[in-house]
Order: C-alpha cells, then sequence, then structure tokens
C-alpha cells in the first residue's frame, strides 16, 4: 500500500496535466487549417496552448517562433512534475530528461557537421538545461571539432559541467 501512496499524487497530478492536451478531434481540425496564423489563432481560443502563445506577436508568426515556445511549455511542464516528484520520482524524471538532452546533442551534431558558422537561437532552452542536466549548451554550441563529439561519448571531454 506503501508504493501506492507514493505514486498516487503524481498520477493525479500527471492525469490533471494530461487532460490540457489536444484531442485527437483538436488535432484534426489544426490539421485541417491552411495557415500558420489560423493554426495559431485556433491553439489561442480552443487549447490550453493560449497562455503559452499570448506573447508572440503577429510579426513573430514563424513556425521556428511558435516551435520555441512550445518547447518552454513543454520543459514547464517537466519543471512542475519534477518539483512536486520525491526523491524515487525524481529519478524517473532524469530518465525522461535523457531524451531532452539527445534531441540537443543531436541538434548540435548536425550544426558541427553541416559546419555552421553559429548555431540557431538555443538561448530560450539554455535557463532548462543549466537547472536540469549536465550538459553545457555553451560547450556543445563552441565546440568546433567532430572529434570533441567522439569523445563527450566516452566521458573524456568537458561538454559536461
Amino acid at each position: 500500500m506503501g508504493h501506492l501512496l507514493e505514486y498516487s499524487g503524481i498520477v493525479t497530478k500527471t492525469r490533471a496535466m494530461e487532460s490540457r492536451l489536444l484531442s485527437p478531434g483538436q488535432f484534426q481540425e489544426l490539421a485541417s487549417l491552411h495557415t500558420i496564423p489560423e493554426a495559431v489563432e485556433y491553439l489561442k481560443k480552443n487549447t490550453a496552448y493560449a497562455e503559452t502563445l499570448e506573447s508572440l506577436e503577429p510579426t513573430q508568426l514563424h513556425r521556428g517562433n511558435i516551435e520555441k515556445l512550445l518547447t518552454q511549455s513543454l520543459y514547464r511542464d517537466y519543471t512542475k512534475l519534477y518539483r512536486f516528484c520525491g526523491q524515487k520520482q525524481r529519478k524517473f524524471m532524469e530518465l525522461r530528461l535523457k531524451s531532452y538532452e539527445i534531441d540537443l546533442i543531436d541538434y548540435c551534431l548536425r550544426i558541427v557537421i553541416n559546419h555552421y558558422k553559429r548555431p540557431f537561437d538555443l538561448h530560450y532552452k539554455k535557463e532548462f538545461f543549466d537547472r536540469y542536466s549536465q550538459l553545457s549548451i555553451d560547450r556543445l554550441i563552441t565546440s568546433e571539432r567532430q572529434m570533441n563529439w567522439w569523445t563527450i561519448s566516452k566521458g573524456q571531454n568537458t561538454m559536461i559541467r
């Protein structure tokens, strides 16, 4: 019975947060829209993303800007759950964090492999990763040699704080 009570709070919180996700019907409605402004307007009027997207100016209606805001929303949800969790539950949450880290490393690898002079904006992710991850965005994006990526996977580099 102790384990049931240990996890019932986090399950309840997760279900409450899950109720704010888009329904299959809302996904279909969203997919039927033809422009980004229409999609943003739909999300603002009909979903829990209204608060997330309210700061978006008409001149910022670009897929990249919208993705940044939605990613920040995802990180806020992670933070809410992480703060609610006990020590044992946080171990599980740290596993979820690994998928975010993999996405970040994958993105930075593409920057290095494609020899981009400067990466796209990652500052919107920095606060989250500085708080919850051992990866350093600053070190990842300033890595100039592909060899650095090989050694990071072996734990021999300073990409980790």
